[in-house]
């Protein structure tokens, strides 16, 4: 994926996923069947990012109905949909203070 930073998502000394960011835009790529990929580790690898910039944003495509629910327990939160893709913002995770900036209807 070109112009996108990729996080190496490790356990125990195994790879188990990626983490593709370009500016705010995160999607995950689990390398372990079944999904090895924890939405804690996501949600943690996020966490910084979230708490300088103010938010993060993800898009599933329509239909996907499993990785719809792990974004949803990342803490992603549906925003808006197109014709192909639902999209979701992620405006501060549990644990953390609101992030100055960001507009309150996208906090929890």
């Amino acid at each position: 994926m070109n112009g996108w930073t990729v996080h190496e998502l490790v356990v125990k000394g195994q790879l188990v996923g990626k983490l593709y960011q370009a500016g705010s835009e995160f999607h995950t790529e689990p390398l372990v069947k079944p999904m090895g990929l924890g939405w804690r580790l996501v949600r943690n690898k996020i966490r910084d990012y979230v708490q300088e910039h103010g938010f993060a944003t993800t898009r599933v495509e329509k239909g996907d109905v499993e990785s719809r629910a792990f974004q949803e327990r990342v803490g992603f939160t549906y925003a808006w949909s197109d014709d192909r893709f639902e999209y979701f913002i992620l405006a501060r995770t549990p644990g953390t203070k609101r992030s100055k900036g960001c507009p309150q209807q996208y906090h929890s």
